[in-house]
């Protein structure tokens, strides 16, 4: 297994993008996965709003910095209640697209959003299906990896409901963003669904949890309840090759303090310890 390893921009939310790319290159990362979620800490480092100069600018940065682009975490609600609102996030993914071709990466990856107050999980199914249906194609045909993460407390939020997800999208190029701490949070064994989708894999998020889907942490790396000697395993076993982003959201979900260098450091020693053969 040949992996790199990078950091999700989301936990640095407070720098700007071109800082952001730096302070991970700094710390050791060979790979940045670039949010373009509205996160409840932190507006998004990126979405397909950028003008070209903008998106010349973060291509410029990561490469001045040694690092590369690995993936965009183009995260959007496909099930709001609103047409108008649907067609706009399936407009933003799209548009997420286009951004990663222009900052040197064929990888994106989304989710499907929670079921709104007062519609009933059939009709958000349906909507959900014919906007990754269509984003999918978009990316396919610009050569662009394009996965769904499930996540809990949404529509798609463990390893069934992806299965059952993808079987309704045949004939649509959909992968899957695979992100261990949402598993083991609904219970899923995260190795086993690893194996389960190792040829629909498009990213790897590193995230440690524990608790319940009522009650639940994402501790930093090692302090949590997914096995990640066994992740890697799976992950080996199934020649997985793409990048491993260390996601840090403990300071969110769970209250943990630990400083800016602490986290950025403490991970990557952890991914290098128990995913012994990623490279930088």
């Amino acid at each position: 297994m040949d992996n790199l390893i990078a950091f999700h921009s989301g936990a640095l939310g407070q720098y700007p993008v071109t800082e952001a790319i730096r302070r991970i290159a700094q710390a050791g990362y060979g790979g940045v996965e670039l949010n373009a979620e509205r996160l409840a800490w932190a507006e998004p480092h990126v979405t397909p709003a950028l003008t070209r100069a903008e998106r010349e600018a973060i291509r410029r940065a990561a490469t001045e910095a040694g690092v590369v682009i690995s993936s965009i975490a183009a995260h959007v609600s496909l099930i709001e209640e609103d047409r108008a609102a649907r067609r706009a996030a399936i407009e933003f993914s799209k548009g997420c697209i286009d951004l990663a071709l222009d900052l040197g990466t064929d990888i994106a990856h989304g989710f499907t959003g929670i079921v709104p107050p007062g519609i009933s999980r059939e009709e958000a199914w349906r909507w959900a299906v014919d906007g990754i249906a269509e984003i999918a194609d978009y990316a396919a045909a610009r050569g662009v990896k394009f996965g769904i993460e499930p996540v809990v407390g949404m529509l798609v939020s463990c390893a069934d409901e992806m299965k059952a997800l993808l079987e309704d999208l045949a004939g649509h190029s959909v992968g899957m963003n695979y992100d261990p701490s949402h598993l083991e949070v609904k219970g899923d064994d995260p190795a086993e669904v690893a194996r389960r989708f190792r040829h629909l894999i498009v990213a790897v998020h590193l995230k440690d949890a524990k608790g319940t889907p009522d009650r639940f942490e994402f501790p930093p790396l090692g302090q949590g309840s997914v096995d990640f000697d066994a992740l890697a395993s799976a992950l080996k076993s199934c020649g997985y090759t793409g990048p491993l982003v260390v996601e840090y959201e403990a300071h969110a979900y769970g209250g943990y303090s630990l400083s800016e260098e602490e986290f950025l450091g403490q991970s990557l020693a952890f991914v290098r310890k128990h995913f012994a053969t990623a490279t930088l």
